[in-house]
């Protein structure tokens, strides 16, 4: 069977303090019947003056966009992500961190027939983004597909490691966006566009259902030129990817 995972990460050229949504994924595992525990992971700037939602929102639809239930998580467990400081030509004089929020339930679901979507929407980005049209104003959708159960119960691909919180000028990358399966299925990689949900006025809503709208890249970028410079490449095998950016700034990369 083929899976697609979706993630949101932004690789910062340029750190400057905030208190925005960096990334985030929807991941469950299958324990037995319609049963699963489902993961909410969200990664945000370090030094927030609010703590993490609590409770953060997450819908159950159907297939069919019909609302099943919006369930409320609490007390995540919380961990600093720091840059790494092995790399010769990065020097974090900021202090510039990422935290790492995870929420985890068991849920079981109303029928093994159906298919469902998990949804998380919160809003916003960092006001100094580079590549996407008014960030400030520009939340994410976080979803994850658990298809029918019969004939086989899904466990969603789980990425291996967090991609890097800073990258050189005009240096190439190599970064592992791999993931791992459980069920050992096959996993495709590919660059794609994030998902846009929530606004300043209403930044932690209650779900609503796909489809979702795509958050607007700002010229000259887009999915060909994310970070300018040699474009961003993705082995579809293996996750891994390449480039050699030569602008300076944050900027916001889909990982599906």
């Amino acid at each position: 069977m083929k899976k697609n995972l979706t993630a949101l990460f932004l690789l910062i050229g340029l750190y400057s303090s905030a208190m925005h949504i960096v990334g985030g994924v929807v991941s469950y595992r299958f324990i037995t019947g319609t049963t699963y525990e489902i993961k909410l992971t969200i990664y945000r700037d370090c030094g927030s003056s609010t703590p993490f939602d609590s409770p953060a929102k997450l819908g159950i639809f159907e297939d069919n966009g019909a609302l099943v239930e919006v369930i409320d998580l609490y007390s995540p467990v919380v961990t600093p992500i720091l840059p790494p400081n092995d790399n010769p030509c990065l020097t974090n004089t900021t202090g510039a961190c990422v935290e790492q929020g995870v929420y985890t339930i068991t849920y079981t679901f109303p029928s093994p027939s159906v298919g469902y979507t998990i949804t998380h929407e919160r809003c916003c980005r960092n006001n100094s983004i580079t590549n996407v049209v008014t960030p400030g104003d520009v939340g994410a959708a976080f979803t994850a597909h658990i298809p029918p159960s019969a004939p086989y119960q899904n466990t969603s691909p789980v990425f291996n490691s967090f991609p890097p919180l800073f990258i050189c000028l005009n240096s190439p990358i190599i970064i592992n966006n791999s993931a791992t399966d459980a069920d050992g299925d096959q996993l495709v990689y590919n660059l794609c566009t994030p998902l846009s949900a929530g606004t300043p006025d209403d930044p932690a809503p209650s779900p609503l259902g796909p489809p979702y709208n795509e958050i607007q890249w700002r010229s000259p970028y887009n999915l060909n030129n994310l970070m300018g410079g040699i474009p961003l490449i993705i082995d579809p095998q293996t996750g891994v990817l390449t480039g050699t950016p030569n602008s300076l700034g944050q900027f916001v990369v889909g990982v599906c």
